[in-house]
């Protein structure tokens, strides 16, 4: 699995070593972010940051260019990359739906070094998560609130199973306990 990041960074320039760094890669003005690709292994714990790219502004097909080609950089190493994880974010959105003419948002692709393989596009559940938290907890009116409903412990029965006596041993459960645990905290106006 390949996933693409952008980090926002604090816009300066620095002397290390020598050396100016901080400056971004398409541009003569300070990087404001980077773009992070990191592989990850379906198969065993093998994770690592296979290249970071320094920008100052990025578009749509620049950022496209530079999946692609880490992606072949990373099948001529001997790596094979099936699926290409992001955030949802509108870059990274456009740039993925380049891979198919006319550009088109998408779930699966051709892949770039063999079209007959899929590349799959998904979005990091994470940072979905995240963004809702935050956008949650930033609102500035009742009206943009989200209000999560009081949800009462009496037992629900369905013609199936049993709801309650399964969510005693699930994450669904979990889940609940915190996010009325972030409900509280969040009511008490912080």
């Amino acid at each position: 699995m390949l996933l693409v990041d952008e980090i926002h960074l604090q816009q300066f320039f620095d002397f290390k070593g020598g050396n100016i760094v901080g400056a971004a890669s398409n541009s003569n003005e300070a990087a404001k972010s980077a773009f992070a690709f990191l592989i990850s292994s379906i198969v065993s714990k093998y994770k690592d940051v296979v290249h970071v790219q320094p920008s100052c502004k990025i578009n749509a097909m620049d950022l496209f260019a530079l999946i692609q080609r880490t992606i072949r950089g990373l099948e001529e190493a001997g790596f094979r990359v099936f699926s290409v994880i992001t955030d949802n974010n509108a870059i990274t959105r456009k740039a993925m739906s380049c891979f198919v003419e006319p550009h088109q948002l998408s779930f699966v692709y051709p892949h770039p070094c063999d079209v007959s393989r899929p590349l799959f596009f998904l979005f990091d559940s994470v940072h979905l998560l995240k963004c809702i938290r935050n956008n949650w907890i930033n609102a500035k009116s009742t009206e943009k609130c989200m209000v999560y409903p009081c949800v009462k412990s009496e037992k629900v029965r369905s013609d199936h199973c049993d709801i309650t006596s399964l969510e005693l041993t699930s994450p669904v459960s979990i889940a609940e306990s915190s996010f009325n645990a972030l409900h509280s905290f969040t009511s008490a106006g912080m």
